[in-house]
């Protein structure tokens, strides 16, 4: 672990040694730990507030998924039969679930439930085993609905459902509406800033200030080249910089702090339940991505200044160790018996171990002159690495012969689903993640890996599974080896137009393959979209979804000068002490975050919002005084 600063007076020397000690004092403290001595762990968001409770809880649901202060409807249940009626409810995202029976409505009484409004819901009326009415209805937030069952003749032949709404749902996406309305007018106002910065009008002003050396090292001197890009000034002598890679990295590492305190409630914010792809899915892949999209270039520029593959093999293994390492600190808490060893950490520290190790054996100048040969320069960034692609492409067998062909006791062979209570099929209860969850019980024990899976809340699981597990670290350094493929692009194509047309070839590529692999379903496919197993096509989806981003971040930020980053380039060159910064402070510390006083979803979403834009700050302010953390 190194700390980069670089012509710094002494108030900057200063204010990094601050940041340094007061840094050292929260890692050695120690994540938070509730009032029972366990500890705020990142990884269970969806739980710090909520407590997996049954169907029954006043506070939740009727199925327990979440608080009724947000992501709830009311449904009057009107029973104007003789006979009592038996409600049966399941949530649409509960694939292949069987009805719970939920509550008894007595005859002519009504009956009011809590639904769920993330997902539709499926519903049915029975009275002694006969169904008499059901459906699937998506209920809207805060709506109030009425589901009459009466006979529509005196005969009494048959029933009627009808569904009726009462009060009109609210748009839940309102505070999302006007949270980017403020953030695009700060982007507004400091654009403006800016272009009246550069045209001069501050700097005179400021002149009789005396204050214009200050203004002038934070925002530019107003005659600078907005295409210029000076790093680490040493020796005298400028060396260009990516900025694109900082700015991709900055992006990953504040949607991964948005998602780790909550994304606002919103389901299409926090991790997928099981199959699916959502935003919070994709914040970790991409941090890989881009870690392995910088290995290449970083590589290259030390063995052309003279480092030997030793030292930089040594570099790799210190740089893994000590990722390894910040990892099982942030998973500590007082309780030694469920100390939790996979992590975030961990497995970016075996997958850099691994794809640095790799591409470091194969390292060698670039090939200019073969370049010129056109069969060569269209796959000039493969042929060069075909061992490399061997060993991937071998482990990748390996993990599909093992996660498909290979058994687990008591359950189908490949099966890979979540398990649970609430399945159709009652003999796939222990069977959560198949060969993957089976692996890391058996490595690291039922008590130190992931107590409480995304799944819990939705199929009932009974036995804990990790989603940051043994097996689908190799998917992981398949998507890193993906990220590296990236920055052999980079490194190989010289010009701006082969570099994009190679990137968004890539893109359309691999997510090509993750579309065919799924048969673009959630459910349905060959091999579903599914971050809590990394599966092929989950790794594909989100190395696709990469490929494009950097291609587009590449294009604006490198070749056209449009943007600069700002902020997301402050938040990339220091991802590492902002992302152990926030998991150390997560849950305690005001005003990162708070206990919620009305537990909505525009609360939620503010709070969460707060603390990422407080942690861009900090980053922003670090950048102002070159202060760096680097492993």
């Amino acid at each position: 672990m190194s700390i980069l600063f670089t012509q710094q007076p002494q108030f900057k020397m200063a204010a990094s040694m601050f940041v340094l000690i007061l840094f050292s004092v929260l890692l050695i403290s120690g994540p938070a730990v509730s009032q029972d001595g366990s500890p705020y762990r990142s990884e269970c968001r969806d739980y710090c507030y909520e407590d997996q409770s049954s169907y029954q809880d006043a506070d939740r649901d009727v199925l327990g998924l979440h608080h009724i202060t947000y992501d709830t409807a009311d449904l009057v249940i009107e029973n104007t039969l003789d006979v009592d009626v038996d409600i049966w409810i399941q949530t649409a995202e509960c694939y292949q679930c069987r009805l719970l029976d939920i509550a008894t409505v007595s005859s002519n009484h009504n009956g009011t439930l809590k639904l769920d409004t993330a997902w539709a819901t499926h519903w049915n009326m029975t009275t002694t085993g006969e169904v008499y009415c059901n459906g699937t209805e998506h209920f809207g937030e805060n709506g109030s609905y009425i589901l009459s069952l009466q006979y529509p003749n005196a005969n009494r032949s048959f029933i009627n459902c009808t569904l009726r709404i009462i009060n009109s749902p609210q748009d839940s996406k309102i505070p999302i509406y006007v949270a980017i309305g403020i953030y695009a007018g700060m982007a507004l106002v400091y654009i403006v800033v800016i272009q009246l910065h550069r045209a001069g009008l501050f700097s005179k002003l400021l002149y009789c200030l005396s204050v214009d050396r200050l203004v002038d090292s934070d925002l530019g001197s107003p005659t600078l080249n907005p295409s210029e890009i000076a790093i680490n000034n040493t020796g005298g002598q400028k060396r260009s910089r990516l900025r694109s890679l900082d700015t991709f990295r900055g992006m990953a590492i504040c949607v991964m702090i948005f998602v780790n305190y909550g994304g606002g409630k919103y389901w299409f914010f926090v991790h997928s339940k099981w199959n699916g792809l959502t935003l919070a899915d994709l914040a970790f892949p991409w941090f890989a991505f881009i870690m392995g999209a910088s290995i290449k270039l970083s590589q290259a520029s030390l063995y052309a200044r003279g480092v030997r593959r030793r030292k930089l093999l040594l570099k790799i293994v210190t740089r893994s160790a000590i990722l390894f390492v910040l990892g099982l600190l942030l998973n500590a808490g007082n309780d030694l018996e469920y100390y939790r060893v996979p992590g975030v950490l961990q497995r970016l520290a075996a997958a850099y171990l691994v794809a640095a190790s790799l591409q470091l054996f194969s390292l060698s100048p670039p090939r200019e002159e073969r370049l010129q040969n056109k069969f060569y320069r269209l796959f000039a960034d493969i042929l060069d690495y075909w061992h490399e692609w061997l060993v991937i492409i071998l482990a990748m067998i390996a993990y599909c012969c093992t996660s498909y062909l290979a058994t687990v006791d008591g359950c189908p062979r490949g099966y890979i689903g979540p398990g649970g209570a609430r399945l159709e099929d009652e003999a796939l209860v222990n069977c959560t993640g198949g060969v993957a969850g089976a692996i890391d019980t058996w490595l690291f024990g039922p008590k130190h890996i992931y107590q409480s899976p995304t799944c819990a809340v939705i199929y009932d699981t009974q036995i804990p599974y990790d989603p940051e597990g043994a097996l689908g670290t190799i998917t992981m350094i398949f998507l890193t080896f993906l990220g590296v493929q990236a920055s052999k692009i980079l490194h190989t194509y010289r010009d701006h137009s082969s570099r994009l047309y190679r990137l968004f070839s890539w893109g359309i590529i691999t997510g090509g393959l993750a579309t065919l692999l799924c048969k673009a379903s959630k459910e349905d496919g060959w091999v579903p979209v599914n971050k809590n197993l990394w599966s092929p096509s989950f790794v594909l989806a989100t190395a696709g979804l990469a490929f494009m981003l950097l291609a587009i971040s590449y294009y604006f930020i490198d070749v056209r000068n449009w943007w600069s980053g700002v902020p997301f380039y402050q938040a990339g060159m220091n991802s590492i002490l902002i992302y152990v910064g926030h998991e150390i402070v997560v849950g305690f510390a005001f005003p990162f975050s708070w206990k919620p006083i009305h537990g909505t979803h525009a609360e939620y979403l503010g709070m969460n919002l707060v603390g990422v834009t407080l942690w861009v700050i900090i980053a922003i302010w670090l950048h102002y005084i070159e202060f760096y953390l680097k492993i």
